[in-house]
């Protein structure tokens, strides 16, 4: 069984304090909140489905056996492609929890393996995205039809969009979402890809 404790940068307090365990068996995940955390009382990231009590939540199934409070803090498919990457090996549903950086996550959750976070958990500089302008522009020009079909492959393949088993590329750019199909000529790029 894969244990991560979850901590948590108290929305009240500020202080970063450990609020429970997640066990996994499989796609089989338990959730218990902290003994402390629960004699504390107070604020619960998911009051609606995991209300704070000192029993634990057993038989979670849903997203790889994660609470879905907990899921929102783990990395998206992207984050899990860098991960592989990065450790080039087969990593575990909590594998993506654990070695993905505490200081980069959304919402106020981390994770670790001690029992209590240690001292800085959670802090540290984010990291930046350098050419991100340009990377925008280039995404609009695409948006708007500026280029070729040719033109648009070679822009989602350099730019590390492009994925084969994908048909199709989702990019939200300052809030307009959008789901493009591949152009006629992105099938042969992907297949001599």
């Amino acid at each position: 069984m894969q244990r991560a404790y979850i901590y948590m940068e108290h929305p009240e307090s500020g202080q970063v304090v450990t609020l429970g365990r997640l066990s996994l068996k499989g796609r089989l995940g338990e959730f218990v909140y902290a003994p402390e955390y629960v004699a504390q009382g107070g604020w619960v990231p998911d009051p609606i489905h995991y209300p704070l009590r000192a029993e634990p939540y057993t038989g979670i199934t849903r997203n790889r056996g994660i609470p879905g409070f907990i899921n929102d803090a783990m990395p998206d498919g992207w984050g899990e492609r860098l991960l592989h990457r990065v450790y080039g090996q087969a990593l575990s549903t909590l594998d993506f929890l654990l070695k993905s950086p505490n200081n980069d996550r959304v919402g106020n959750l981390m994770a670790g393996r001690a029992r209590t976070p240690d001292e800085g958990t959670g802090e540290g500089t984010i990291p930046s995205l350098n050419g991100l302008a340009k990377f925008i522009a280039a995404c609009e020009a695409v948006y708007d039809g500026q280029l070729t079909a040719e033109a648009t492959t070679a822009f989602l393949m350099a730019s590390g969009v492009f994925h084969r088993s994908t048909m199709f590329c989702q990019c939200s750019m300052r809030g307009r979402p959008r789901l493009w199909p591949w152009p006629s000529g992105a099938k042969a790029a992907k297949s001599a890809g």
